[in-house]
């Protein structure tokens, strides 16, 4: 077309003043001026949909395969440019709704489900967060997709809109229970599992996490063969199985806890601790060496104790002193011994009682001895032999105690 206005400009002035000139050229202007509406009409975003209505508004009844430009400048495409451009708007706000769409079917139909081996048992899920956000940025984008005027006049776009919906939501709905037993399993079983004295003290609950523990690993084998987002909702009655696990576990957690509330009331210094820490002692009940670094968290002062090699049958070790923090070393009054019998309450209590009487006793020859060191050597040699606390109580007893005795005396 801009071949032929070169051409006609070309022409000698005489020629390019005849009518037929005129009209050729203002033809060939109008044709050139319709070359933007031709250009958007090449787009992807018409569907034969789309076509089939052009073509009905222009009044032209061929196939596709026979359709040319020319029926098109023929019939009124350069009339109609407004209308046309409508259509055009209507076809990409449709074609904005199939990428959509074809994104979230792409995306969860490929979707893999990252899993990392735990304790070379069984493969755990991991990467929720990232999940839990494609799923809710996704499903809102289905929601604020059916306000869209072109959503609601393709019925393949509500149909596929609320099929992924209602996936998406299964899924949402299915992955929170699932974290929420996975998580549970895996502090249940590191409790139970891993230790043989909470098998024999909540025997009941061992054997309930048991059934648990077997149906979850069961579920996670099944998901590793195939990790992927949409085979979870091909599980039958998955919903309902998590959630049963789920409560299940919630059971197991409410005896545990009673049990720890019990373990608390028989020691006071329980009190103290964390329900991690509490387990931790009581399932290493026969390995004192386990409990001891958690002295520090029960006794103000204590941070550990020393352990005197045992070889009598049956004994596991014997502790002889209390240790502080900063190192200084107070032997008991009675050596604590601990056999494999002995419960972890048990030696516990008797590590208090010891502390209470060692301290007591210490005391009372430290008032004693003080009163007979009148020379500041024997004051300083007395200072020395005793433990810092008790030291210093005994020296502000045998002040006050001279203090009251010199006021007595009427002096």
């Amino acid at each position: 077309l801009d071949d032929l206005l070169i051409e006609l400009r070309s022409l000698p002035n005489k020629i390019r003043q005849y009518d037929a000139c005129t009209s050729l050229y203002d033809k060939i202007k109008s044709f050139i001026s319709g070359h933007a509406t031709l250009t958007d009409m090449k787009t992807g975003a018409l569907k034969d949909r789309h076509w089939k209505t052009i073509l009905q508004k222009m009044n032209v009844h061929v196939s596709f395969s026979e359709l040319t430009v020319g029926m098109l400048w023929d019939n009124g495409l350069l009339e109609r440019k407004k209308e046309f451009a409508e259509i055009l708007q209507v076809a990409q706000g449709e074609m904005a709704i199939e990428n959509f769409l074809n994104e979230v079917r792409d995306r969860w139909m490929k979707q893999e489900l990252e899993l990392v081996l735990y304790q070379n048992r069984v493969r755990l899920i991991r990467g929720w967060d990232d999940l839990f956000t494609a799923l809710d940025d996704h499903t809102g984008g289905l929601v604020l997709m059916r306000s869209s005027p072109y959503y609601r006049s393709v019925r393949e776009f509500q149909e596929d809109g609320n099929l992924w919906e209602d996936r998406l939501t299964k899924l949402r709905a299915a992955f929170d229970s699932w974290i929420d037993v996975q998580r549970r399993w895996v502090y249940l079983e590191g409790i139970f599992l891993g230790s043989a004295d909470i098998k024999a003290q909540l025997p009941a609950e061992w054997s309930r996490f048991k059934n648990v523990d077997g149906e979850f690993i069961a579920l996670m084998r099944r998901i590793s063969t195939r990790p992927y987002a949409m085979e979870a909702l091909n599980i039958e009655n998955l919903q309902r199985t998590l959630e049963r696990l789920a409560n299940l576990m919630i059971v197991i957690q409410k005896a545990l806890g009673a049990y720890l509330s019990k373990q608390r009331s028989e020691l006071s210094r329980f009190y103290f601790l964390g329900d991690d820490d509490l387990l931790e002692i009581i399932g290493n009940s026969s390995e004192p060496g386990k409990v001891l670094p958690h002295l520090g968290k029960m006794f103000a002062s204590i941070a550990t104790c020393n352990a005197v090699p045992c070889e009598e049958e049956g004994v596991l070790t014997r502790f002889d002193s209390m240790i502080s923090k900063d190192g200084e070393k107070v032997p008991l009054d009675t050596a604590i011994t601990v056999t494999n019998k002995t419960n972890v309450k048990d030696w516990l209590k008797e590590l208090e009682n010891g502390m209470h009487t060692t301290l007591a006793k210490l005391l009372d020859h430290a008032v004693t001895e003080v009163q007979s060191a009148q020379a500041k050597t024997e004051f300083v040699e007395w200072a020395g032999k005793f433990p810092a606390q008790v030291m210093i109580l005994a020296s502000l007893v045998d002040w006050s105690m001279r203090m009251d005795a010199a006021l007595r005396s009427g002096d």
